[in-house]
C-alpha cells in the first residue's frame, strides 16, 4: 500500500499524462479524460516512485463521500500519475489475493460500512489514513464462489476497459492530437 504525490498546480493542463485525483475514480474506473494532465516530464519523474502497475487498485483515501471509491489499473491506464489523497494497493501474491477479488471485496457494502464508519477529520478533509489496515475483509472461504467472483470481476474490468479505450480512440480520431 502507498499513497499517491502532490505534482503542484503549476504542473496541471502541461500535457497528456493523466494525473489522477480523488474525483478521477468511480465505479471500478479511472476516468477517460481526467480532468488535469501532467507533462512527460513531470510523468517521468514520479513514474519510478510511483510504479504503476496493471492490475494494481487506486483507492480514494481522502474526501468525503469519496472515501473508499476503487478503480483497477488496466493495461490502457499504466501511464499516469496519482495523487496524493489515493491508495495504491497491490496484491504481492495473486494466489492468496487475487487482485480482482480484492477490488470486488473492497467494493462490498460491509467493507463501505466499515470504511465509513473508520473515516475521521483531519484538519478539514476526511480521510481513511492508516486505518485502512483495520479493514475486515470478507474474503469468501469457498474456492468455487472465490473463482466465480474473480472471473466475473475481470470480465466486467475487460468489457469496459476496451470500452474507454475504444472511446478514447474514437475520440482522438475526430481530431487527431498534435
Amino acid at each position: 500500500v502507498k499513497t499517491g504525490d502532490e505534482v503542484g498546480r503549476i504542473n496541471y493542463g502541461t500535457g497528456n499524462i493523466p494525473f489522477v485525483r480523488t474525483s478521477d475514480i468511480s465505479n471500478w474506473e479511472i476516468k477517460i479524460a481526467p480532468k488535469q494532465g501532467l507533462s512527460e516530464d513531470i510523468y517521468l519523474d514520479y513514474k519510478d516512485v510511483q510504479d504503476v502497475q496493471e492490475n494494481d487498485i487506486l483507492m480514494v483515501r481522502d474526501g468525503t463521500y469519496l472515501v473508499g471509491n476503487c478503480a483497477i489499473v488496466t493495461k490502457y491506464d499504466i501511464e499516469m500519475v496519482y495523487q496524493s489523497h489515493i491508495y495504491k494497493i497491490r496484491s504481492l501474491n495473486a494466489g492468496k489475493i487475487n487482485p480482482f477479488l480484492l477490488l470486488a471485496v473492497l467494493s462490498c457494502p460491509i467493507v463501505k460500512k466499515q470504511i465509513y464508519a473508520k473515516r475521521f477529520t483531519q484538519d478539514i478533509i476526511d480521510t481513511l489514513g492508516r486505518r485502512l489496515y483495520e479493514l475486515i475483509l470478507p474474503i469468501p472461504k469457498d474456492a468455487a464462489h472465490k473463482q466465480m467472483i474473480i472471473d466475473e470481476t475481470k470480465q466486467v474490468i475487460k468489457m469496459r476497459s476496451d470500452a474507454r479505450e475504444k472511446a478514447r480512440e474514437i475520440v482522438l480520431a475526430v481530431a487527431p492530437m498534435f
